[in-house]
């Protein structure tokens, strides 16, 4: 009975605190400046450069000396690999090297005795 007591004093104070958590108001703004913040459908448009059109393009002086330089990689082989023995060979291997054996019921010696068999008592 006192288990029974136990378990129900439990359940109740546990459906207590989820009932308080769920009536309970969540946390509170503080008080003080509140921000408002509106929502904007895109970005302001970037500023132009004031380049005429017609204008040559100019590249910076020594842009063409940072060009980088690809050299090439030393390319090694890989080794050769030796493809394995199939799951079929194996098997074909064993079973051609193993001498079948085959059970024949007329060349089993049996023993002359029959087994005592144990009787257990209750």
């Amino acid at each position: 009975m006192k288990a029974y007591l136990l378990s129900v004093s439990f359940h109740l104070l546990f459906g207590a605190c989820i009932f308080f958590l769920a009536v309970s108001p969540g946390k509170t703004l503080p008080p003080g400046r509140i921000d408002q913040v509106f929502l904007v459908a895109e970005a302001p448009p970037a500023p132009v450069s004031p380049v005429s059109v017609g204008a040559p393009f100019m590249a910076p002086a020594g842009s063409m000396n940072r060009a980088p330089t690809i050299k090439p990689e030393k390319t090694i082989e890989p080794a050769p690999i030796k493809p394995e023995v199939s799951l079929a060979e194996k098997l074909a291997s064993r079973l051609g090297s193993a001498a079948p054996e085959v059970w024949n019921p007329k060349t089993v010696t049996r023993p002359e005795k029959p087994r005592e068999r144990s009787v257990t008592s209750t």
